[in-house]
């Protein structure tokens, strides 16, 4: 069994934001004081690419373990439950392919994670032309973003008033599956996931099984994480959407 693992699914039209992604991602790994791949370790699972362009568009420098099929499932769902039946390990850190970690983050997980405890990450969501020119930005140290006034003066609050990046850093209760970590003994408990084929509705679920079981969310307030701007994948309307959502906690459509 290994320290940690960070498990994320992967499709080719993010392959440019899964290259930062993990840099930071090995990044905080070493600055945990783990070794990259014995003490902790990426697993990525790819969908619609073969391990070749995997292969293509990762960082020689940085440490993983591939799964690659041209398949796609429609949900990053189908990757969690590929690895999480393989691979044994005391931290889960569960999390997106265009996301960003600042230093301190896998540290913080292994401190954070305690049973029936799920510990998640809060998000500041780039704007799109930030994410479009992030090499003019120190992306490599993301917690320097913070600090830059482009994140607060671009966002377009897309995704309701609870995503501003102006009200993340006070927000005090953050339950949304981004990012998140978990011990192995209270992970296996909710597994195996369900796969909707599309992203969104397993966060109502997720959210219902954790109730269920008695487990606890712990918001963790330092570091906030930063996900970089992309275009949605799934074609499905707001209603298939909600529909999808109302199943997933079990309601009539």
């Amino acid at each position: 069994m290994i320290d940690v693992a960070i498990i994320a699914s992967i499709v080719p039209e993010r392959f440019e934001l899964m290259r930062r992604s993990l840099v930071t991602w090995q990044n905080s790994i070493r600055a945990a004081g783990l070794a990259p791949g014995v003490q902790a370790q990426i697993y990525l699972y790819v969908e619609g690419a073969t391990l070749q362009e995997v292969f293509e568009h990762r960082p020689m420098a940085v440490e993983c373990q591939v799964n690659a099929t041209l398949e796609r499932s429609g949900s990053h769902i189908a990757g969690y439950n590929f690895w999480l039946d393989r691979v044994e390990a005391k931290t889960y850190l569960l999390t997106h392919s265009e996301m960003l970690f600042p230093e301190t983050t896998v540290k913080v997980a292994v401190e954070t994670v305690k049973p029936d405890v799920f510990a998640s990450f809060k998000t500041f969501w780039l704007p799109q032309y930030v994410t479009e020119n992030l090499d003019a930005y120190n992306w490599q140290q993301p917690e320097t973003l913070e600090q830059n006034d482009d994140i607060y003066r671009l966002d377009p609050k897309q995704k309701g008033e609870f995503y501003w990046n102006t009200e993340v850093r006070g927000t005090k209760v953050y339950e949304s599956t981004t990012t998140y970590a978990m011990e192995h003994d209270t992970l296996q408990k909710m597994l195996p996931f369900p796969d909707f084929g599309v992203w969104g509705p397993d966060d109502p679920w997720h959210l219902r099984k954790r109730r269920e079981l008695g487990i606890k969310t712990v918001t963790v307030m330092e570091p906030i994480l930063f996900h970089q701007d992309h275009a949605r994948l799934e074609t499905l309307s707001q209603k298939e959407l909600t529909d999808l959502a109302k199943k997933s906690l079990g309601e009539e459509q």
